[in-house]
């Protein structure tokens, strides 16, 4: 649906574009529509809502091309919530020409109750065009592509350039911003073994490809969605298997070179699909050479041998506060770039705010940093991608969401974690405590809100939610 409307006396905001700027083309839409057991919509059951949002990846000389834009790739966030149960599957997914899945990232990146742990791929095809009805299919893995529990890096190079480029048969459309005031930009770029390799864009050396959108803030500090493809098959996977792997990343554009760093911006890695499903881990990244208007960066990859969290962090739930301001300020040495809402009719808010434990802000030590981006739709409600990051606790890592807030229902899916976060599953709710406090309950799954009272034995739920999710969901939108 492409306006809002009320089904079974449930609101949907139906699909907005948003574009201007550069072109008078769209440049991200953001979608909340409803969810059917069945083709025939006349008699299917209404099941659920799917919220999120997705940008087309075109060249710099395409935009403006309603044709080529159509064509393109598209990448985005997609959240799946089943009425009945209420649990959520979230995943960082997208489409190429003709709506089909080829080519573009396929990720179940988080999931709660039933879906909690779950590790699989979304594909999706449309079944219909009046009215348009796109089927989504949610698989487990292969069992022969989950990923090993042992301490392993990927390390490649990525040639980014604001210019379209041909390897062999592969095309790319380069780095291109968006919008007004440059306020996103989104890449599709090429991926090699080596430096050299990079450097000569030999399709010999081509291994993958980097596809992604990242969103700058006003002290030009990055977070990011980049998933990374591999060329390269395993020997043991099914051959229409593709390898992927989805990221909350960030970057710092303060320098041109040497200054590409994760350090004070999300490094986690989401999920993977073919031979990386069921990695947890982290990303890292340096600019290697930078050949204007082009660069090559270096990112590493690695999974972790230990994929749980601490232990004291699954036992209760943990809440922080959060001091949202409008302007760039400073607290403890720390500078953040505030909430703001920019591009056309403000449609995009991006935020890098400190958080603390007590919410007596102004007593109180900076214990981290919270960055992200969401989308607020045409009934209220937001949803988006929010990374927690705890430097000043004693469970350092990041934390990363797929969330929201506003009317109705939204997203409260841990998707991801580092450090003394990583393999954290669980929910993270915010309450507004004032113009600028709104605490964050963060909560472990099967307790709190998070489908228990603190009784609950998690372990037997676990057990039972594994007999019970053996199967492929199928559902329809």
């Amino acid at each position: 649906i492409t306006s809002p409307t009320t089904i079974d006396g449930i609101e949907f905001a139906g699909v907005v574009e948003h574009g201007g700027g550069s072109s008078s083309s769209p440049h991200v839409s953001v979608f909340d529509t409803p969810m059917y057991d069945d083709t025939n919509i006349s008699e299917a059951t209404l099941i659920g809502r799917i919220m999120g949002s997705f940008w087309p990846h075109v060249s710099e000389s395409d935009l403006g091309d309603e044709a080529a834009e159509q064509q393109a790739l598209h990448t985005g966030l997609w959240n799946f919530h089943f009425f009945e149960s209420g649990g959520w599957i979230s995943a960082s997914m997208g489409f190429g020409p003709n709506n089909s899945s080829d080519n573009t990232p396929n990720v179940v990146i988080g999931g709660t109750e039933e879906y909690t742990g779950y590790i699989g791929t979304v594909e999706h095809n449309v079944v219909n065009s009046n009215p348009f009805i796109i089927e989504y299919t949610i698989c487990p893995p292969s069992p022969f592509s989950v990923i090993e529990m042992k301490s392993e890096c990927i390390e490649v190079f990525t040639f980014d350039s604001p210019q379209p480029s041909v390897i062999g048969n592969r095309s790319f459309t380069g780095d291109v911003f968006r919008g007004d005031d440059n306020h996103v930009g989104v890449l599709h770029n090429p991926a090699f073994f080596s430096l050299e390799a990079a450097e000569k864009q030999s399709v010999d050396s081509l291994v993958g490809q980097n596809l992604g959108v990242w969103l700058p803030n006003s002290l030009q500090t990055i977070t990011a969605l980049f998933n990374f493809e591999s060329f390269n098959k395993s020997s043991v996977a099914p051959d229409d298997e593709v390898d992927w792997i989805a990221t909350s990343f960030g970057f710092s554009f303060e320098t041109p070179l040497g200054n590409f760093t994760t350090n004070e911006q999300p490094n986690v890695i989401l999920g993977g699909s073919g031979k990386y499903s069921g990695i947890v881990g982290t990303i890292e990244d340096t600019v290697e050479e930078f050949i204007p208007p082009a660069e090559i960066n270096y990112y590493k990859l690695c999974s972790d041998d230990d994929p749980f969290p601490n232990p004291i962090l699954e036992e209760e739930c943990n809440v922080i506060y959060e001091l949202s301001k409008p302007e760039t300020f400073t607290v403890g040495g720390y500078n953040f770039s505030g909430s703001n809402l920019v591009g056309e009719n403000k449609h995009l808010g991006v935020f890098n705010n400190p958080f603390f434990l007590s919410s007596d802000v102004d007593n109180t030590t900076v214990a981290g940093r919270i960055m992200g981006h969401y989308f607020v739709n045409e009934r209220g409600a937001a949803t988006g991608q929010w990374n927690f990051h705890f430097f000043g606790t004693d469970t350092p890592g990041w934390l990363t969401g797929n969330l929201g807030f506003g009317e109705g229902d939204y997203p409260d899916v841990v998707v991801g974690g580092t450090g003394d976060w990583k393999g954290f599953q669980g929910r993270i709710r915010s309450t507004p405590l004032s113009a600028e406090i709104f605490s964050w309950t963060i909560c472990p799954e099967g307790k709190g809100f998070a489908g228990g009272d603190g009784d609950t034995d998690k372990e037997e739920e676990e057990e039972e939610e594994e007999e019970e999710n053996d199967g492929s969901p199928t559902l329809l939108s």
